[in-house]
């Protein structure tokens, strides 16, 4: 990730975090990613990890309340990657490392957690302070390697 030294072109959704919204943060992340070279299949894999974090607050940041709260997806388009951030102002929590459990539907949303995101992504970072709320920090890199011969070369990612 080098998130850090590049300029972004930053674009947000701020709502409650009610599970009705969730098919909102896909299209939101689908207009976003379809203005990048990604192709489809990638914008997909965005879009499943964006939304299974979004169903994590809906399911779990909120839950003493037992009201929804706050939530921002923010998506960053800089010269070699998009950023997609979630962020709440919920519970937080203490995750648990693992792997996606064979056998998981990664088209179906909920349930697969931060292994899932992390599968998805290129990378993945998260910040969670109990009762301080969580933000997940996932990014996906505009630029690809492409084998040629012995070697390998990036090259920006074209077509769908």
């Amino acid at each position: 990730m080098n998130s850090t030294s590049q300029i972004y072109d930053w674009i947000e959704l701020r709502g409650l975090s009610r599970p009705e919204y969730v098919k909102a943060v896909r299209a939101f992340i689908a207009a976003v990613a379809d203005s990048t070279t990604l192709p489809k299949k990638e914008i997909a894999d965005i879009q499943v990890a964006a939304c299974e974090a979004v169903t994590n607050v809906v399911r779990h940041a909120y839950r003493e309340s037992k009201c929804p709260g706050p939530i921002v997806v923010r998506c960053g388009k800089g010269e070699s990657e998009l950023v997609v951030e979630v962020i709440d102002a919920g519970e937080g929590f203490i995750p648990e490392d693992g792997s996606v459990r064979e056998g998981t539907d990664p088209n179906r949303e909920g349930g697969l957690g931060i292994p899932l995101i992390k599968q998805l992504m290129d990378g993945v970072v998260y910040w969670s302070e109990l009762n301080g709320g969580t933000r997940v920090h996932m990014v996906k890199s505009l630029v690809r390697r492409q084998c040629r011969g012995a070697g390998a070369r990036k090259v920006a990612v074209t077509g769908r």
